[in-house]
């Protein structure tokens, strides 16, 4: 049932490609086009002719199109999100960029810190 429905996703994704591109180009020329495009593994222009062929031929809304079009990118939002969320709640450490955070004699060794006591040292 499971891979049924995945090849009938796929199939209307495949005559939503082909319509779009044959109301600019004829369906001969979309049929060529298309197998060029798979044979070449140019799958974003494919994607990018379902998106507007779906919403040329079909009149989809936007939201709709794009999930016809690229369905995997709606599964890789809340990583997206919870990571940029983590950036702002824990950035990384500013770095000196080629200083020393402070200065040692030579030849003598410095008194190992804590990592957390080094990002508050501000000397």
């Amino acid at each position: 049932m499971g891979l049924g429905l995945i090849a009938a996703f796929i199939a209307v994704q495949g005559w939503a490609c082909l319509l779009g591109l044959a109301t600019g180009v004829g369906m001969v020329w979309a049929l060529c086009i298309t197998a060029a495009l798979l044979w070449l593994r140019l799958f974003r222009l494919l994607q990018l002719s379902v998106f507007l062929g779906a919403m040329a031929i079909w009149h989809l809304p936007i939201l709709i199109a794009l999930v016809l079009a690229v369905p995997r990118a709606f599964l890789m939002l809340p990583g997206l999100v919870s990571t940029y969320l983590a950036s702002r709640r824990h950035p990384r450490p500013r770095w000196s960029h080629g200083r020393p955070m402070r200065d040692i004699p030579r030849g003598a060794k410095a008194a190992r810190q804590p990592r957390c006591l080094k990002s508050m040292d501000k000397s």
